[in-house]
């Protein structure tokens, strides 16, 4: 029997060097009769490895899914898949039960439900499975595995990821969490999330860093590239606001006088300051040694190492790193109210951050990747710029094959504002009606607070009005019960229905929810001037 298991253990040994996952499964069909063979069903090993090659056979990405064109075959190939998932979730369920002190197995486990919910996620994706159960599986095993041994980078890292950038936006935004309460309960519950994903995060950052056996280092090496990376994000994802819209639909920086201080926050600055931080310690990594000397001996800055394609994509570390400056820019600029010396120079190097990312080669699996989402960022800092035309362009170059109004709507978002700040007004309504049909428009009140904006241009009062209590009860069903800037809309509607005491009622509100808005005092002080 035992050169019967160590046979066994050769074939697959030999089938693995290969990356044969098919032809492992096909040695021990069918997968299901597995529990009546003794000496397979009682072996872990050899178990462990006919996981695997069903965990590979099981992944599914976008480009597979829309590979399979007629609907009958996709239809199938979703099946096989599915059936590939539970056969790999069978045996790995074994391999725990034969061995429940191996933290090894739990993690192979962990990353089955991980790759689940990639894979339920991804854009384009597959969507049948149940997300919900996925992430709190995944949660609970991935636990489990670092309950029996602490100092798993790897697993550090899924968690700290699921826990930062998935888990949130599910509990804010789907309907799966709607038991939560409303948006401020649930903004409550995502924040704490996130607090534990930075705090696991970091501790596989340390871990890996304290490292001295060479060969581990090197084995850890991805977990730790991507773990900087996604704590990057997540120190970014702090910040309060990093773009209003209503600053220039609304001409708010008309009212800051020139010697008026701004106020800035001093958490959003630490935390976008943490994001600079850890992106730049990632792009030094995630590199080749020769490289990091060679740019270190010719003082070159941060751009050279952030465009290569390493574990992480290159053009998605230049975004990340023009992303953050913007947001310095905006919470130095006291949230776009004043451009100061600090701020203006931020915005230089996201500006020159961006530019290098357009230009940037995407790596042979990605080349089928758009960059529409770095034009929109450019397309912020013009607008910021006052230069709408070119803000226009960007986004405009870059939707490819893409027609505009099928865009994602936080692009149609920028646009609109572009266009209505370049007079196109017309042009701007068009793409915000594309806007209010996307099924994926998470911010609907905003669409409407835009389009309200465009009537309140055009003096059309009522259409205003009307878009703007439709805006407040989109943001209300959120759970943004209290947003300044719509009250700042509402109190111009009044203004210019010559209902000052509601515009100033509406005036001093946004100010007691905001009082870092600064040119809100100031609006009050020239329209109390002005019924006087």
């Amino acid at each position: 029997m035992v050169q019967t298991i160590q046979t066994l253990i050769e074939q697959l040994k030999r089938l693995r060097s290969k990356n044969d996952w098919l032809g492992i499964y096909r040695q021990f069909q069918p997968i299901t009769e597995l529990p009546q063979n003794d000496l397979i069903w009682n072996n872990s090993k050899i178990l462990s490895d006919i996981g695997f090659a069903c965990a590979k056979l099981a992944e599914t990405g976008s480009n597979e899914i829309l590979a399979v064109r007629d609907q009958n075959h996709r239809d199938n190939f979703l099946k096989q898949q599915a059936e590939y998932r539970k056969y790999a979730m069978l045996t790995r369920k074994r391999c725990i039960k034969l061995a429940p002190r191996n933290a090894g197995y739990r993690s192979n486990l962990a990353y089955t439900y991980y790759q689940n919910i990639n894979e339920l996620t991804q854009p384009r994706g597959r969507r049948d499975g149940n997300l919900k159960k996925e992430i709190e599986n995944f949660l609970e095993t991935v636990d489990e595995a670092l309950n029996l041994q602490p100092n798993r980078v790897q697993d550090l890292y899924r968690k700290g990821r699921i826990l930062t950038d998935i888990l949130p936006n599910q509990i804010l935004f789907s309907k799966s969490y709607e038991h939560y309460g409303d948006f401020v309960a649930k903004s409550k519950r995502a924040n704490e999330l996130t607090e534990e994903g930075i705090r696991t995060l970091f501790a596989a950052k340390k871990l890996w860093e304290n490292l001295k056996d060479k060969s581990l280092r090197d084995k850890h090496r991805k977990a730790y590239i991507r773990s900087l990376y996604v704590l990057s994000q997540a120190h970014y994802n702090k910040v309060n606001q990093d773009w209003d819209e209503s600053v220039f639909t609304l001409n708010l920086r008309d009212d800051v006088l020139p010697d008026q201080q701004i106020v800035i926050n001093q958490n959003d600055e630490k935390n976008i300051n943490q994001a600079i931080q850890t992106i730049q310690e990632c792009c030094e990594t995630d590199c080749l040694p020769e490289l990091r000397r060679r740019v270190k001996e010719k003082q070159q800055n941060l751009e050279k190492l952030a465009s290569y394609n390493g574990i992480e994509e290159g053009t998605y570390k230049l975004y990340s790193i023009g992303k953050f400056f913007l947001a310095k820019y905006w919470i130095l600029s006291g949230y776009g109210l004043k451009e100061t010396i600090d701020a203006i120079e931020a915005r230089e190097i996201a500006e020159r951050y961006l530019q290098a990312a357009l230009k940037c080669q995407w790596s042979p699996q990605n080349t089928s990747q758009h960059k529409l989402f770095i034009a929109e960022r450019l397309a912020r800092i013009f607008i910021s710029k006052g230069d709408y035309n070119k803000a226009i362009s960007i986004i405009e170059e870059n939707t490819q094959n893409l027609r505009l109004e099928y865009a994602d709507p936080y692009v149609l978002h920028t646009c609109a504002l572009a266009l209505l700040k370049s007079g196109r007004i017309g042009v701007s309504q068009k793409i915000l009606d594309s806007a209010t049909k996307s099924r994926g428009n998470t911010y609907i009140w905003l669409t409407h607070f835009l389009i309200g904006c465009t009537h309140l241009e055009e003096n059309h009062i009522e259409d205003a009005q009307k878009q703007f209590d439709l805006a407040h009860q989109e943001a209300s069903r959120v759970g943004r019960r209290n947003v300044d800037s719509l009250l700042i809309a509402k109190a111009f509607v009044a203004y210019r229905s010559a209902d000052m005491p509601e515009a100033l009622k509406f005036l001093e509100e946004a100010k007691r929810l905001n009082p870092n808005r600064i040119s809100i005092s100031e609006r009050i002080r020239k329209w109390q001037q002005s019924e006087t």
